[in-house]
Order: C-alpha cells, then sequence, then structure tokens
C-alpha cells in the first residue's frame, strides 16, 4: 500500500564531490506550494568551513505558468566554522 500523504512542500538538493580540493558543493531546493515559492542555495564544505551562497527565490507564477526571480538584496556569504 503506497502512502498517499498529501504535502505543500519538499526539500531536493544535488551534491558534488571534489576530491581534488577536499571539498563538497550542496545545491538545495525548497519548494513551498503554499507560499508558491522556490528557495535554493549553494553550500560549500571544505576542510575548515562552510559557505552558503547563491541564494536565490523564485516565485510560481500560475497565470503564466512560469518562474519569476525574486530580487534578492541580502546575498551575503555566512560562514560557518567546523571545528
Amino acid at each position: 500500500m503506497a502512502n498517499k500523504l498529501a504535502v505543500d512542500s519538499v526539500l531536493c538538493y544535488e551534491y558534488y564531490n571534489n576530491a581534488d580540493a577536499l571539498s563538497c558543493y550542496e545545491q538545495l531546493y525548497y519548494i513551498d506550494l503554499g507560499q508558491r515559492k522556490i528557495r535554493t542555495v549553494m553550500l560549500t564544505y571544505d576542510e575548515e568551513s562552510t559557505t552558503a551562497d547563491s541564494a536565490q527565490i523564485y516565485t510560481i507564477d500560475l497565470k503564466t505558468e512560469h518562474f519569476q526571480q525574486e530580487m534578492n538584496h541580502d546575498n551575503k556569504h555566512q560562514k560557518t566554522d567546523n571545528r
């Protein structure tokens, strides 16, 4: 029997490992149907830190059936120490 629980949001991601540079990259996608938004952020992990950047927000426009990118005025790099 399949789980037929309806949800209004989902988190998806892509993962890339760069063994030569001892780092990896993760692109997160958060899709929220209730707010009609798609949010994305790129995370970069290395031996010393984690960096989040390239944050984007898209509105799902049901009238035109397109995604509309919102202007992001606070796209600053966030660093956290892994130690």
